[in-house]
């Protein structure tokens, strides 16, 4: 789904590393402690998570902040 050097956003970095599990919104709402539509926004672009969701998405990715926020690895 992801080429080298191509830019993303932290929507489409969420559901690449959500897809990338396998994992659904549902599940990975509950992961994280929010709800599906939530994830759905967050996914579309309509928010940006907080800094806490954030945080505990890059934990669940095993990745880090700046990745997921910045597209840095």
């Amino acid at each position: 789904l992801y080429e080298a050097g191509m830019s993303t956003s932290i929507a489409e970095r969420i559901a690449l590393e959500r897809m990338a599990l396998a994992m659904t919104q549902e599940e990975l709402a509950k992961l994280v402690g929010t709800h599906q539509p939530v994830v759905s926004y967050w996914e579309s672009g309509r928010q940006e998570p907080s800094l806490t969701s954030a945080a505990r998405l890059a934990k669940t990715f095993d990745v880090t902040l700046d990745y997921l926020v910045f597209g840095a690895k």
